[in-house]
């Protein structure tokens, strides 16, 4: 059973710290310029890729994340006439240990009440941790109206989600995952959108928060409600070289996890995040075209063309965080799709690597698991033993928040060191041939 207390989300009484990723696979190596359908063709149908049909694409993937110490998985399309009787996908998700956001995409936001049998197929799911309504939906005015409207929008969908539930006599939490604007903060309260947790897509520096007090103004604004970071990471492709840099991805994926967006590193206003995202998606370049000139950052690399970059922007405000000032869209993922239909890794999706350590420290502990921990060595024993092995064990944990501590003081001031970039690994000569950086095999 799930529940909030506070800032907190728990699952059978147990503090939930979300470790997630973004799960938008390819179908196949054949079809990488074809985007989802849902945003080609304005209907959430025929996505057959979290059905029993798409086995080998999600058997193939789902172990190789939870093997990077990830906990949850995120979706961003579920077309409820294909899931009627078939829920393999979040089987297969809870034999793993993966919990789900699943999504009630921005589709339904013209036809709220078709979202209905998605809550009634799945709110029984044991994967199912909470649902993502909406995502970056539009806000706004494109056609005159008012911007209230498109929050109401949000509003109306969200509720059908609550209600539907409710007459069930489940509950699981909704996010309604936006921008990292705290604007977007007012516009939901004033629509009065059910929302249990605060959701934002945030793509920041490595160590620092845009704007720099982003997470005192949101703990002002946020009614003691609990956040979920839905979407951070970076790409790793260097614009400057045209080569990719994986392993400056891995690691700046990691501080981001370590410095800002850990329950430990948000001080308890966070719940974790979601890193962005599981695989490179090609048919993101097709998008690209039609940008302006002016946020065009991308050589054409082998007839891939993606990527964003507000430069006229202040210096720390999405991808002019990036070691290259450039977010190169195609290319966020942690793994590559190869031609066989097998994946690649990359440095940032090894069960070794910078992120998995990440999440594997104690940096990485939700702030109840540690007050717990700390509670439990000091509190009352009634005998020597006891006594002395609760002293020893609380020395352990001071000692190890010190040392962790320490750490990320001496991370920050590296991530500083620089007046140009912003984190160390950017500064260092590329070397393609080392591992982890092997060459795109995309066409």
């Amino acid at each position: 059973m799930l529940s909030i207390v506070g800032r907190s989300l728990l699952r059978d009484g147990t503090p939930v710290e979300i470790r997630g990723v973004n799960y938008s696979p390819l179908k196949s190596y054949t079809e990488r310029f074809a985007s989802p359908p849902d945003i080609t063709s304005g209907v959430p149908h025929l996505d057959v890729r979290f059905t029993e049909a798409s086995r080998t694409v999600w058997a193939r993937d789902l172990p190789a994340i939870a093997a990077t110490g990830a906990n949850t998985v995120r979706l961003y399309n579920w077309d409820p006439t294909l899931h009627t009787t078939d829920l393999s996908f979040l089987d297969a998700c809870s034999k793993l240990g993966l919990s789900v956001i699943l999504p009630i995409s921005n589709w339904f936001l013209d036809f709220p009440e078709r979202a209905a049998p998605i809550v009634r197929q799945t709110s029984l799911h044991p994967a199912l941790l909470m649902w993502g309504v909406s995502n970056e939906a539009p806000t706004q005015d494109v056609n005159g109206q008012p911007q209230a409207y498109y929050y109401e929008r949000i509003a109306a969908l969200a509720n059908v989600v609550r209600q539907t539930e409710a007459a069930l006599g489940t509950w699981h939490p909704i996010t309604v995952p936006v921008t990292s604007d705290l604007a977007h903060m007012d516009w939901l309260l004033l629509a009065r959108v059910p929302i249990d947790i605060w959701g934002f897509n945030c793509y920041w520096a490595a160590t620092e928060s845009y704007p720099a007090d982003w997470f005192v103004q949101f703990k002002q604004k946020s009614n003691g409600k609990p956040l979920v970071i839905t979407e951070f990471g970076m790409d790793s492709y260097d614009n400057r070289v045209d080569q990719p840099f994986e392993r400056v991805q891995a690691e700046y994926t990691a501080a981001q996890w370590t410095s800002l967006f850990s329950p430990h590193a948000s001080g308890g206003l966070s719940l974790g995040g979601v890193i962005f995202e599981w695989m490179d998606e090609p048919w993101k370049a097709a998008a690209f075209e039609d940008r302006p000139v002016a946020t065009q950052c991308v050589p054409r690399r082998l007839g891939v063309h993606a990527g964003w970059a507000p430069l006229a922007r202040p210096t720390g405000y999405a991808a002019d965080a990036f070691p290259d000032r450039c977010g190169n869209d195609a290319f966020f993922g942690m793994v590559e799709l190869l031609p066989n239909d097998t994946i690649r890794k990359k440095l940032i999706a090894s069960p070794s690597g910078p992120l998995a350590q990440a999440w594997a420290t104690a940096a990485g502990l939700s702030s109840l698991a540690l007050v717990g921990s700390a509670e439990a060595a000091t509190a009352p024993h009634y005998s020597d033993f006891a006594a002395h092995s609760a002293l020893a064990l609380t020395v352990l944990v001071l000692g190890a928040a010190v040392f962790a501590a320490q750490y990320l003081v001496h991370r920050r001031q590296q991530a500083r060191s620089s007046p140009e970039t912003r984190w160390p690994a950017a500064q260092e000569p590329l070397q393609p041939a080392q591992e982890g950086d092997d060459e795109y095999r995309l066409l």
